[in-house]
């Protein structure tokens, strides 16, 4: 008889990259693709264990969840999630749905972990008009956990100013935008359900949507490390023993002179060459090619403390492997310093697929739009544009 397994729903790719990272999984389309027609779905499974042990990565994968990811908002959220419960439903023992939460009052700090108690919708798409609807969908509690145990509403738009927030802080303590229709979903197929969210953006919090997408790894990060220690029954003993830094590079980059964070040493692994399958000479050679000895000691003799030389440290690794992305950010960063925006932020497409660039602003009357619109006359664009395109 197959191993049952947990479903763990997702709104965006990014809070499940972590997920994505540390296992091998295959997209469900594509392990079905004689299908016809096939459905539209971001339902990802763990390959199996012939597929596994002949690409030589870890062989145990048993045991490792389906992840199910929705797209944003409560339409999408319930439509994608009946569609994977109609096609797995006999495969999964329970659903779990990690994401990130907006906070509508002070009781909660950045990152904190939650459990979901009661998920609410709102009544109508209008903030000016933030009811709730009568129906409410609950969970017990999990055992074993000491989590915040809080109230959740799912809204139909993200809730941008700190106003916006304020409209439901009397009816909950959270926002999100799908967790009510997957709770629904659940209920209907009798499927054990629990929500656990990290807080992403506090109450008074303007611009947390480019917040909340630079901080997207270190999220993800937190919600992969909850799952693996609490809810897989089989806890790890030490963060450390997931995100410690690779061995290979390990001694380059002793302590005191340097200290990374999870985050940052996840992002160390992802930087430097993988060292596995007899790829050690390769790694020899990157360490010989870009002299990354030599860089470790000039930043030993910086007066700075181990955070910030360990930053440093992962800045000169990003602009080895990515020097266009890098060229881009220095561009933007030397265009906002010419003349600080305040009308937000600029964004471009960090794996360059696209050659457009997102501006984002916000704008209270006629006076701050006049005054945007004038930075975005004398912003010179030209030389990002150019990388963009692939003139360099």
């Amino acid at each position: 008889m197959a191993t049952k397994r947990d479903l763990i729903i997702f709104a965006h790719r990014g809070e499940a990259q972590v997920f994505l990272e540390n296992s091998p999984y295959i997209e469900w389309i594509k392990q079905n693709e004689s299908l016809s027609p096939i459905p539209k779905i971001g339902l990802f499974v763990p390959k199996d264990n012939k597929e596994v042990e002949k690409n030589n990565v870890e062989k145990n994968n048993n045991d490792k969840p389906y992840i199910l990811i929705t797209g944003e908002g409560l339409q999408n959220a319930g439509d994608q999630t009946l569609l994977a419960l109609s096609l797995i439903n006999k495969e999964i023992s329970r659903i779990i749905n990690l994401g990130v939460a907006g906070a509508v009052n002070a009781k909660f700090h950045l990152h904190q972990i939650v459990e979901v108690k009661t998920a609410h919708s709102q009544t109508c798409k209008n903030f000016l008009e933030a009811g709730i609807e009568f129906k409410t969908y609950s969970s017990e509690k999990y055992k074993g956990l000491e989590l915040p145990y809080v109230d959740l509403m799912s809204i139909h738009a993200r809730a941008l100013t700190p106003s916006d927030k304020e409209l439901f802080s009397q009816y909950v303590d959270i926002l999100d935008r799908e967790a009510f229709a997957l709770f629904r979903a659940a209920q209907y197929f009798n499927f054990p359900f629990h929500a656990f969210k990290i807080i992403s953006d506090s109450l008074d919090e303007k611009d947390f949507c480019n917040k909340v997408l630079e901080d997207s790894h270190q999220l993800a990060n937190s919600l992969f490390l909850f799952y693996q220690n609490y809810l897989t029954g089989k806890s790890i003993v030490s963060n450390d023993l997931t995100f410690s830094l690779p061995a290979s590079i390990k001694h380059l980059l002793p302590e005191p002179f340097f200290y990374f964070t999870h985050y940052q040493a996840s992002e160390l692994k992802s930087l430097i060459p993988n060292t596995a399958s007899n790829s050690t000479t390769a790694f020899e050679q990157w360490l010989g090619d870009y002299q990354i000895s030599e860089i470790v000691e000039q930043l030993k003799e910086v007066d700075l403390s181990p955070k910030e030389r360990s930053k440093r440290f992962l800045l000169v690794l990003q602009k080895i492997k990515n020097p266009l992305v890098f060229k881009i950010k220095e561009l933007i960063e030397s265009e906002k310093n010419k003349r600080p925006l305040s009308f937000g932020k600029i964004q471009h497409d960090s794996k360059l697929e696209s050659s457009t660039l997102h501006l984002h602003f916000e704008v209270k009357n006629s006076v701050e739009w006049e005054k945007s619109q004038l930075e975005i006359r004398h912003l010179d664009l030209e030389p990002i544009f150019k990388i963009l395109q692939g003139d360099f």
